[in-house]
């Protein structure tokens, strides 16, 4: 039964799977940069099921390496929900031209323009009818979209991935898949298309775990308690003042010398 044990789990995991894969080292270096940024912006971010986000962003990067998706839209399932769930230190939910900014200088033009794509995409009735019925004729982003949509679909499908979910998450999930399939094998992908079917009927055979709906925070408790940044601030205080070899404080010490 199709599981997240079927797929990477962590950064490691995933480089490993590229290079099995045949990806070049430059590429597996564009994922690693991706996965730095993934780190900060969703570092205390965990799902509905307490798994961590960060494992959920990696494994649908690893179903779109699994399914021959190009680099770009790799980088695209380690941070597809970036403008989403990510916390970028403002509070502010959602797309914001600060944001942008951010991922632009950490990922360049057109990662972010992906990001920024797919996090306008949605898969509405009119989509999924012109999916089906002229599947030839979508253009290349489009595809990249679809693909990713599909490996989320999938990721969040996974056997343990959906028990553990709250009820609203699972029924959200049931309610995706098939048209999920359907997609799949308009896009000529029947072996994604056969991942997600055996989703679907296995969910029909396994009792669920209670778990949250919803993604949710955890702050670390030296910064609940308003350590950790004041700490962080120091260490910076003392690494200017040591570097500064010419200050008069250093003078000081010096002379008492």
């Amino acid at each position: 039964m199709p599981s997240s044990r079927d797929y990477a789990q962590t950064n490691l995991q995933l480089y490993e799977q590229m290079v099995a894969a045949g990806f070049q080292v430059e590429d597996i270096q564009i994922v690693k940069q991706a996965y730095v940024l993934a780190q900060k912006i969703f570092s205390a971010k965990f799902r509905g099921s307490g798994r961590p986000f960060l494992a959920h962003l990696v494994g649908t990067a690893s179903i779109l390496v699994k399914y021959d998706a190009s680099i770009k839209v790799i980088v695209l399932g380690l941070l597809h929900s970036a403008y989403a769930f990510g916390d970028f230190g403002s509070g502010i939910g959602g797309i914001t031209a600060a944001k942008r900014r951010f991922l632009v200088a950490e990922l360049g033009r057109d990662n972010e323009a992906m990001i920024h794509a797919y996090a306008l995409y949605r898969v509405r009735p009119e989509t999924y009818a012109r999916v089906l019925q002229q599947s030839a004729s979508i253009d290349e982003m489009e595809q990249d979209m679809l693909i990713a949509h599909l490996a989320n679909t999938l990721e969040d499908a996974l056997l343990d991935n959906y028990i553990y979910s709250g009820p609203k998450k699972r029924k959200r999930c049931e309610s995706k898949l098939p048209e999920a399939i359907a997609m799949a094998k308009a896009i000529q992908n029947p072996e994604l298309a056969d991942e997600l079917s055996r989703c679907l009927q296995q969910h029909k055979e396994v009792t669920a775990h209670q778990g949250d709906d919803a993604s949710y925070t955890v702050v670390p408790q030296s910064y609940r308690l308003g350590l950790y940044p004041f700490f962080v601030k120091l260490k910076r205080f003392l690494q200017q003042l040591v570097s500064r070899k010419n200050s008069n404080i250093l003078h000081l010490f010096i002379e008492k010398e």
